[in-house]
Parts: structure tokens; C-alpha cells; sequence
């Protein structure tokens, strides 16, 4: 007899519905332009960034080289964004930066997700 084994995923609400499992990342961009990608061990329910100088977010690597597809998260305290993703990509065009990110992580597992977004059609 077959046994089912119920899995979260991307698409169950009740992942999202429950608190996220605290998750807080602190680290430096490399400058220069340089491409730091931040991986998270599972899918996020939110995120929130703080940045010491304005750094570019993008959710691909794509993203923030040359879709323009991202955001500048200036320095301070951003808002939190309920946003799912398996992981960020950082750049400064200057000097490096300190950052810090907050994330309530879900239990789906990264895999679930494993490129974030692509960086095409409006998704950085």
C-alpha cells in the first residue's frame, strides 16, 4: 500500500501563513561592481535590508548587471518586503558596504526555488 507524505512547496499557503523562522545574514559587498550573490538555506516569507552606503538588490545576477531589474536599498533601514526567494544578489558600483538582512525563512526548502527569478520580464 502506498503511503502519502504530505511536503510543503512553493504553492501551500499554510508555509507562508505561519511566523518565519528568524534568519539574519550580516556581510560585506566585495565593490567595484562585483556581483555578491546571498543564498538562504530555505525560501523567505520576508525580507528586510540594511544597508552603511546604497547598494543594488536584484533578485538574478542578471538583474543587477544588465536588465536594470533592481533596486537600490540606501543606506539605513529598509521596509519589509514579503517577498519568496532562495536568494539576493548584491552590488556596489563603488566602495564595498556593510549589510545586514533579516528574513523569516519558511520550510520549503531552497530547491523548491533554485534559480529566485530570473532576472527577465520585469524580475530582477
Amino acid at each position: 500500500m502506498a503511503t502519502f507524505q504530505y511536503k510543503n512547496g512553493i504553492g501551500k499557503t499554510a508555509a507562508y501563513q505561519v511566523s518565519g523562522r528568524p534568519y539574519i545574514l550580516r556581510g560585506s559587498t566585495t565593490g567595484g561592481g562585483a556581483v555578491d550573490k546571498v543564498s538562504f538555506d530555505t525560501v523567505t516569507r520576508f525580507i528586510q535590508i540594511s544597508a552603511s552606503a546604497p547598494i543594488d538588490v536584484g533578485f538574478s545576477e542578471l538583474g543587477v548587471t544588465t536588465s536594470n531589474n533592481y533596486f537600490v536599498q540606501g543606506r539605513g533601514l529598509s521596509d519589509i518586503y514579503e517577498w519568496r526567494v532562495s536568494s539576493l544578489f548584491l552590488t556596489t558600483a563603488g566602495a564595498a558596504a556593510n549589510y545586514e538582512i533579516r528574513a523569516g525563512a519558511t520550510s520549503i526548502s531552497n530547491t523548491d526555488l533554485p534559480e529566485s527569478w530570473s532576472g527577465s520580464v520585469g524580475v530582477g
